[in-house]
């Protein structure tokens, strides 16, 4: 009887939604921080980085320091000293990224975050400049609802957000279509994985032969 109510449904749909979403998103950010860091170890000095990187470090690096100095909108205890003295040693040429201020996003994940997100390292993770057929991710009981992979990223963005801000959930999706959702999600970020790898070893290969 307990499964079979509207409650504990709703309950365990609430539960799948948030916490699948809040696995692509820490995905996406420990992925954006693997490419910080591999940057700062493939390259000897602050100027030699992406010229888009160097100027989203530094508009995102002030900007956080503004925030946590002057307005106290940061959520995170963060050290503006540590902001500081980073940014000074990217300016005296030394690479110290402050990867927090490059990986994190005020919005949800969704496709175009992750775009701009990667963007700041100079990667294009458009699935559209990739050679591969993402459309392979939307097949199943998710076939003729979503366009793209993309579109899946997005919705479970909008379901998280209408759950996690205690929203009425009008539609409780089935097993089976939860289920892929999370197929076409993990396809979605194990593709970003690959594509970033690529774009990395094939700048590496240019720099250094």
């Amino acid at each position: 009887r307990i499964a079979a109510s509207s409650g504990w449904r709703r309950q365990a749909y609430s539960a799948v939604i948030v916490q699948s979403y809040a696995t692509h998103e820490r995905f996406v950010r420990d992925l954006a921080k693997a490419v910080g860091n591999f940057l700062t170890q493939t390259h000897t000095s602050y100027d030699d980085l992406p010229q888009r990187t160097k100027d989203e470090h530094m508009k995102l690096a002030v900007r956080r320091l503004q925030d946590v100095t002057e307005r106290g909108h940061s959520k995170e205890a963060v050290d503006p000293q540590t902001i500081l003295s980073r940014l000074t040693a990217c300016l005296d040429g030394g690479v110290q990224l402050n990867l927090d201020v490059l990986v994190r996003h005020p919005a949800n994940y969704r496709s175009g975050v992750v775009e701009e997100v990667f963007s700041r390292f100079d990667i294009d993770v458009r699935t559209s400049s990739s050679q591969e057929d993402l459309s392979v991710l939307v097949g199943g009981a998710l076939n003729g609802v979503h366009a793209s992979v993309e579109s899946v990223v997005d919705d479970l963005a909008d379901r998280r957000n209408q759950v996690a801000h205690g929203g009425l959930v009008e539609e409780i999706l089935g097993a089976e279509d939860l289920a892929g959702i999370i197929d076409a999600v993990a396809g979605y970020d194990f593709w970003l994985a690959r594509h970033v790898a690529g774009r990395l070893l094939l700048d590496l290969i240019i720099r250094h032969g």
